[in-house]
Formats: C-alpha cells, sequence, structure tokens
C-alpha cells in the first residue's frame, strides 16, 4: 500500500474525500483487494470504482479531442463510495496508475466502440489431407541424423533425432517442396513444415561435444568395426561403473565425474578433421 494522499487541492476541495480516509480503512481496502481469488475480480472491481463523466466546462478557444473525465472512488467496509483523487484511488490497493489506466482503456472500448467484424483475409482454409501429412511425415524419417550420446539423462533431449549441423529449415523446406512436386503431393507452408519437424522431435541443434571421435569415425567409415564394437563395450562398462558408484555414495564417499575432451589446452597430434568438427 502506497502513502496517503497530501495534496493541498484535495484538502481543499468540496468534490474529493481524500482526508477522511483513515489509515485502517485504506488497509481494509488493500487486503479486501488482494484477497481477490484472480486479476480478473481485481480488474472488474477497479472497473465499478471509476465513471466516465461528461466535461462540463471547457476552456474557450482550445480545442481539444477529450470528451470525457474519469472520477474515482474508494469503497468502505459499509458499500459507502467516497470521491478520490487518482493518486489515493492507485496507492490504496498498491497498483501502478499505468496498469489502471490500462485497465479502464480496454473497458472503455468494450463499452463505447462497436464489436469489428471479422475479416477472413487469407480464403478459406483447406484442411491438409492425411495422405499429405504422411507424406511429409515419410520425407522426415529419411533425414540422415546423429544421435546423442552424452545427453540421455536430460529430459529435453531424450529422444531426439539431431539432423546434420548446419542445416537450415528454410533450406530443408525447399529441398520438401521439389520432392512433393515431384510425387505430386500438397506442398504446407514453412510454419506447418515447421511445427511437424519440431512434434517428430528432430532438431537442428546439436549439443557441445556430443559426438566423441571415434563414433563420428565411424559414422563417416574412417574407423573399422572391431575398433567401434571394442569402444562401445568400453562405453557401457564406463556408464555401469559410474551407475554402480553413485548408488553406493554416501556421506563420506562422492563421486565426482570430468569431461576430458572440454578441458583439452591444444589440439591432437596428429590432425584430424573430427576434432574441429563441433
Amino acid at each position: 500500500m502506497g502513502p496517503p494522499c497530501t495534496s493541498q487541492h484535495c484538502l481543499r476541495s468540496e468534490k474529493r474525500s481524500c482526508e477522511l480516509q483513515s489509515e485502517e480503512e485504506r488497509t481494509d481496502i488493500f487486503n479486501n483487494f488482494w484477497s481477490m481469488p484472480s486479476w480478473e475480480t481485481r480488474k472488474l472491481y477497479i472497473q465499478t470504482l471509476v465513471e466516465n463523466v461528461s466535461i462540463k466546462q471547457k476552456k474557450g478557444g482550445v480545442a481539444s479531442r477529450r470528451k470525457t473525465s474519469l472520477s474515482y472512488h474508494l469503497q468502505l467496509a459499509d458499500r459507502c463510495k467516497l470521491p478520490v483523487c487518482k493518486i489515493i484511488f492507485c496507492s490504496t490497493p498498491g497498483i501502478a496508475p499505468r496498469t489502471i489506466g490500462s485497465w479502464l482503456t480496454v473497458d472503455m472500448k468494450t463499452k463505447t466502440d462497436p464489436p469489428k467484424p471479422k475479416i477472413n483475409k487469407t480464403g478459406p482454409h483447406i484442411p491438409i489431407s492425411d495422405a499429405d501429412q504422411t507424406f511429409l511425415k515419410e520425407w522426415l524419417s529419411g533425414l540422415p541424423t546423429v544421435p546423442s550420446h552424452y545427453c540421455r539423462q536430460v529430459p529435453s533431449y531424450q529422444d531426439k533425432k539431431f539432423v546434420e549441423p548446419g542445416t537450415v529449415l528454410s533450406d530443408l523446406h525447399k529441398e520438401y517442396q521439389e520432392a512433393a512436386g515431384k510425387s505430386g503431393a500438397r506442398v504446407v507452408s514453412e510454419t506447418y513444415f515447421r511445427k511437424v519437424f519440431s512434434e517428430r522431435k528432430y532438431s537442428v541443434f546439436v549439443p557441445k561435444k556430443d559426438q566423441c571421435d571415434v563414433c563420428t569415425g565411424a559414422k563417416v567409415g574412417n574407423i573399422d568395426q572391431d575398433t567401434l564394437t571394442t569402444h562401445m563395450k568400453l562405453k557401457a562398462q564406463a556408464q555401469a561403473e559410474k551407475a554402480k558408484d553413485k548408488q553406493e555414495s554416501s556421506d563420506k564417499v562422492s563421486v565426482w565425474t570430468m569431461d576430458l575432451q572440454s578441458v583439452l589446452l591444444c589440439p591432437k597430434t596428429k590432425a584430424s578433421k573430427m576434432y574441429y568438427k563441433n
């Protein structure tokens, strides 16, 4: 709750009763306002305490588009409404004047402006057929993907299918357009294409250090199958040992892990494109 009104103009005015508000009454109004169940209820409460009155006196020779004025009131426990200034009206419930102004502006537009008819700018919407949706999903399933190795425990990366790094969705949509044109399927918009791309758990983002050199080398054919099989066995053994240590950890025994790949200070002795890939 903000401070009370100390304006001398309000004190001399016969149309405002700011000085009649005691701190106990303002505290009751504050508590009643914030005990309301929702912001929509608070907004309606504020709107009922503001009246839109017409201007009775205008300055001569001054052109103004203002036709009405706002009259603020505070409601006491006995349902009696006292006219107050805008300062104490905003400070008593502790709401910024800009917020109250936006609530009142929306309320006035709703009351005065007639509802605007909806104009369909895009024409009638043609639903996408099941065959066209199936073609899009099958085309996406044919994209080469890279499995996630070191982000299995992260919920946002589980079941993710990563497309090759550097892939741009707009270029991917153009390739889809060419394939759909050749097969005679309907070409969906890029917005819908991105939506299905995300729903099917595809992503062009590759986590940093997600691929080790052995797995990446095996994918491009630089690592033989025996080396890859040994590497996969060692990886499974390391994961099992880590899970076992985590289960046996206690107040006296702790488990520490380190990403050795991220603390390398210089490139490997053998120059390899795989080292710089990610």
